[in-house]
Order: C-alpha cells, then sequence, then structure tokens
C-alpha cells in the first residue's frame, strides 16, 4: 500500500492523492488501512469507474438510476453443449466418403484442402512437398506432444513457430 510506504508511488495525481491521504491521516491519534478484496467492492468500483467516465462532464446535472435487480433472470438449467468437433473430422469424411458439406464455399475449402492429405487406415496424414507423412492429431494427443517437445528431451521452452516446426520434425501435424 503506497500510505504505509510498501508501494511506491509514481504517477503525479497518485502522488497528489497520497499528500491529502498523509495531511488528513495528521488530524488522527490513530489510523488502520485494510484491504478489501476486489469481489467485495463492487460498489466502490462502479463509482471510480464513473467518476473517471465522466471526470470531463462539469456544470451539468447527472441522474443516477441503481437497479436492484437484473434485467435477465439467471438461468435454472444449463444448456449441455457437446465438445467441438475435430479440425480434421470433415477432412476424413470428405477423403473416406466422398461426403461434403451442403455450403458451397465450405465444399470447396475441404476439397482444396484435402490435395494435401492422405488417410492411411483410420489415420489422417498431411503430405509434405519435401518430407515424410506427418501423422495428424489433435486434442489430448496433440496437448501431450506439444507438451513433451516444448518441456521434455526435445525443448528448450522455445516459442511458438519454432515449436511447431519440432513438431513437425517430430512426424506431426
Amino acid at each position: 500500500m503506497q500510505v504505509e510506504g510498501v508501494y511506491e508511488t509514481r504517477e503525479r495525481t497518485m502522488m497528489q492523492y497520497l499528500e491529502k491521504v498523509r495531511e488528513l491521516m495528521a488530524r488522527f491519534n490513530k489510523c488502520v488501512f485494510q484491504q478489501i478484496p476486489q469481489n467485495e467492492n463492487e460498489r466502490a468500483d462502479a463509482l471510480s469507474k464513473f467518476g473517471a467516465m465522466v471526470a470531463g462532464v462539469k456544470n451539468r446535472k447527472v441522474t443516477i438510476v441503481i437497479k436492484e435487480h437484473l434485467e435477465i433472470e439467471e438461468a435454472k438449467e444449463v444448456q449441455v453443449v457437446e465438445e467441438p468437433s475435430s479440425w480434421k473430422e470433415e477432412l476424413v469424411r470428405y477423403l473416406k466418403n466422398a461426403s461434403l458439406p451442403d455450403d458451397p464455399i465450405r465444399a470447396k475449402r475441404i476439397k482444396f484442402k484435402a490435395a494435401r492429405f492422405t488417410m492411411i487406415g483410420d489415420e489422417l496424414y498431411r503430405r509434405m512437398v519435401d518430407g515424410p507423412l506427418l501423422k495428424c492429431i489433435d486434442g489430448e494427443r496433440a496437448q501431450y506432444v506439444l507438451r513433451e517437445i516444448h518441456e521434455g528431451s526435445c525443448g528448450n521452452h522455445s516459442g511458438g513457430r519454432s515449436l511447431a516446426q519440432k513438431v513437425m520434425r517430430q512426424g506431426y501435424f
């Protein structure tokens, strides 16, 4: 806390506030400060945001309305959402069964992408121009491979692009 000297005050306006607080503290025999967690300080936070929002508005009457209840009631039930489909699903469906979505734009995209992929058994592989086939992975398997390459014996905590290249060198896409 700046008042107690734990944190340094650098901003000019904060320095002015700090000076004012210390001036007011001098009027009291004892002064105790207690930090309030942000989730218990919603009204003060809202007032602070409002004050910052209308800082340039002067000599005008402003009416503040505080609503006691929400306009939207809380949901009684939670909608069950299915796990998002894999990025490879449509490619696999097209390569196995030649089945395309009804949307012509998406169908064209899938046909274009499929030219760079092949199926061996039930596994999808990416064809590389100058290299081996790369096994396509997703979900938990992809997370595992990324983690192993990033943190494991293959890695040195590299950035995103070099990590992706390392994954490809290991035979995965």
